[in-house]
């Protein structure tokens, strides 16, 4: 097909890593390619987002989140990505149909390792500025690079440094093909696995502060296919996933923390004196105090003084 020699062409922008399906196979993710668009028909990856997800629009199946992004092509012209999940499997042939009769274009259904995590991550690599759908979910995690480039550069420099670490060379990395192909052999090519530093900073950009939210997190990203939290949570034992939580909070906070306990208690009250009183609404609170004060015959500047 057209639209697989263009993907793998070392032109274009992005490297597809897709399977093709059959006319009746059905899938519950798919991954969705326009190329060539027509930005007549559809100027915006938000227009193109509707009406795929039109097109799925049925009975028996519906939508359940999407995402859409938008790249260029070196020889000219734009193409789309969308990855959508539906609640159910479904054919997508009638989706095709649809789109064809409708505003007349060929749009081209992939399977990306069944998973919609995989099919979210392939859209999302090359534009910054992908849209998905309303109560998406947060499949974000801020450990590692997203694109794909960022992450064999990085994979080629611990390949280089074990390389190294084994034939205890100092002066630099081997230049031996051979040598360094056995180290990866040797070593291992495992994925990376969360770091305790990594879920820390996970709790605190998402804004997590008990083990039960992490553990809604790590479970909304395992239906999806992300699974790194999953077994972080799992592998570690309950103490560990609390104090993690913790820790990256109070380090969060250390600055804070430190500042205010190197205040001293008079001056903390004399700075919350300088500004308006955040617990008096509509005057309610000072009525209150003062009505207590005078019902014990104590003057309201002599108290003040007194605190002072």
């Amino acid at each position: 097909m057209d639209f697989i020699k263009g993907c793998n062409s070392k032109s274009d922008s992005t490297e597809c890593e897709t399977e093709e399906i059959g006319r009746r196979e059905v899938r519950q993710v798919y991954l969705i390619t326009y190329s060539q668009v027509d930005t007549s028909k559809f100027p915006t990856r938000e227009s193109f987002a509707a009406a795929v997800v039109a097109s799925f629009r049925s009975p028996s199946a519906n939508v359940l989140h999407w995402c859409c992004s938008k790249g260029s092509h070196k020889s000219g012209g734009i193409h789309y990505h969308l990855s959508l999940k539906l609640n159910k499997s479904h054919r997508w042939l009638p989706a095709k149909n649809y789109l064809k009769e409708q505003y007349n274009i060929s749009v081209h259904f992939s399977s990306v390792h069944a998973n919609y995590f995989t099919a979210w991550k392939y859209v999302t690599k090359e534009d910054r500025d992908f849209i998905m759908s309303e109560n998406h979910p947060d499949l974000w995690n801020s450990a590692g690079p997203l694109t794909m480039k960022a992450h064999l550069t990085k994979a080629k420099a611990r390949r280089t440094r074990k390389a190294a670490s084994l034939l205890g060379d100092t002066q630099g990395p081997p230049n031996n093909e051979e040598t360094d192909k056995e180290t990866v052999v040797r070593r291992g090519t495992g994925k990376k696995r969360l770091r305790a530093f990594d879920v820390a900073e996970i709790c605190v950009s998402k804004c997590i502060k008990t083990r039960s939210d992490l553990l809604a997190l790590a479970h909304e990203q395992k239906l999806e296919g992300r699974t790194d939290l999953a077994e972080f949570v799992i592998n570690r034992s309950d103490k560990i996933v609390n104090t993690t939580i913790t820790t990256a909070w109070e380090m969060e906070n250390a600055i804070e923390e430190k500042k205010r306990s190197e205040t001293s208690r008079l001056d903390l009250l004399r700075k919350a004196g300088e500004n308006k009183c955040i617990c008096n609404i509509e005057n309610e609170w000072l009525k209150s105090a003062i009505s207590l004060l005078e019902k014990n015959n104590i003057s309201p500047d002599h108290f003040s003084h007194c605190v002072r």
